[in-house]
């Protein structure tokens, strides 16, 4: 299983869901390829807008470590804002401290959410 680590947290509720969109259409074509894939954004974006629960990256840290730490590799979806989000870096620091090995993923397949337009490789690194 490849926990998929990505962005999300934004100031902008419109930018939030433009990166649930690319995670989950980058999702969708893993799972078509036949990989078992995790994303804790496409797992609880809606569950957290449904039922008001808080959206930062502090309040899912334990739900989020506790996946990972059920995945044999963290694969990073390097969306526009990946390098700030303090969630990836929690994600990204557990996986080191663990041993869970990291790739890198440089684009998605269709829209980033700043809205340009951007082509990728269909599986990871």
């Amino acid at each position: 299983m490849i926990y998929l680590a990505s962005p999300y947290s934004s100031d902008s509720k419109d930018i939030e869901a433009a990166r649930y969109r690319a995670v989950a259409g980058y999702i969708a074509m893993q799972y078509r390829l036949g990989l078992k894939m995790y994303s804790p954004i496409v797992a609880c974006h809606h569950l957290s807008l449904e039922h008001q629960l808080p959206g930062d990256a502090k309040w899912w840290e334990a739900f989020n470590h506790d996946m990972l730490k059920r995945c044999d590799a963290l694969w990073v979806l390097c969306l526009p804002g990946w390098e700030e989000s303090r969630g990836v870096k929690k994600e990204i620091e557990y996986a080191e401290s663990s041993g869970v090995p990291i790739n890198y993923i440089a684009d998605t397949d269709g829209d980033d959410p700043e809205g340009k337009e951007i082509q990728a490789p269909l599986l990871g690194p």
